[in-house]
């Protein structure tokens, strides 16, 4: 029977790399959020700091695809993955748009399909990216799934276009916070991931806890809208609800399929 390829490790001095990515990209949602407010222009409706951050982190990729998928690159996968499906998202849109700019309920209903459609095949992709790292360790596989499950967790909020019980622009700041809160967990987790034992299963387990956490503590403005406390806590549980459903499929999915992946690569390499 073939030994299984041993990847290296990553080592400490690129922890720092590995960490890039998320300050990156939140300097590049508050800087999309200033050109936005600034009324500039936009290439097929995302602003130039978009595009920035994702050619950098497309570079980052290329690096560390190069350096089969070191542990120091997982981070820079995710977010790619993540920030890329905006951009695939304006683009269908785009393609759908009438040319009159006004959208009908059939064109709306297209995009929102066509919106979802995109969505589960960026998860997809992540889905095979994590495939790839089982033979060299299961906790890799689910860490490189949950960082791009996470990747919501560091989104800088907009400003809300509801008219809001409370100044929108308090709410805008308190979600601001909390992604930045956020990202420090994630920042922390990824740090003990690197330097902590290869076969430790807490890292996987804290960015377990905050993807489900995530909706309950990003949703909650939807309870301040004007109207009716009672809709706006239906409003809430509702949005709460499929969000959680679309987290729980997509861990449920990463599980089987790592689970089925695994089996039948041990079945293969006994059978040699």
């Amino acid at each position: 029977m073939k030994a299984p390829f041993q990847f290296q490790s990553a080592r400490k001095d690129l922890i720092f790399w590995a960490l890039v990515p998320l300050g990156l990209v939140l300097a590049g949602y508050v800087g999309s959020w200033w050109w936005h407010s600034a009324g500039w222009f936009s290439i097929l409706r995302l602003p130039p700091p978009y595009y920035l951050t994702l050619g950098i982190l497309t570079v980052g990729v290329v690096v560390g695809l190069k350096g089969r998928l070191l542990p120091w690159a997982y981070s820079w996968v995710a977010q790619a993955l993540y920030h890329g499906s905006p951009l695939l998202v304006s683009l269908i849109t785009m393609t759908f748009l009438p040319a009159q700019m006004i959208i009908d309920s059939d064109v709306q209903m297209l995009l929102s399909i066509a919106s979802q459609g995109l969505d589960q095949l960026v998860v997809f992709v992540a889905l095979a990216c994590s495939l790839f790292l089982v033979k060299r360790n299961r906790v890799d596989a689910f860490f490189l799934f949950l960082l791009f499950l996470s990747g919501r967790t560091v989104s800088f909020p907009v400003q809300p276009a509801v008219e809001m019980l409370v100044p929108s622009g308090s709410v805008t700041a308190v979600l601001a916070v909390l992604a930045l809160g956020e990202a420090v967990v994630v920042g922390l987790t990824i740090f003990h991931f690197l330097t902590g034992s290869p076969n430790s299963w807490k890292p996987v387990r804290w960015l377990l806890f905050l993807v489900l956490l995530d909706p309950a503590i990003k949703l909650w403005p939807v309870m301040l809208q004007g109207g009716a406390f009672s809709n706006n806590l239906l409003s809430y549980g509702t949005a709460l609800l499929v969000s959680s459903f679309f987290t729980v499929g997509s861990l449920a999915a990463i599980f089987v399929s790592v689970h089925l992946y695994d089996r039948l690569r041990i079945r293969a390499a006994v059978g040699e």
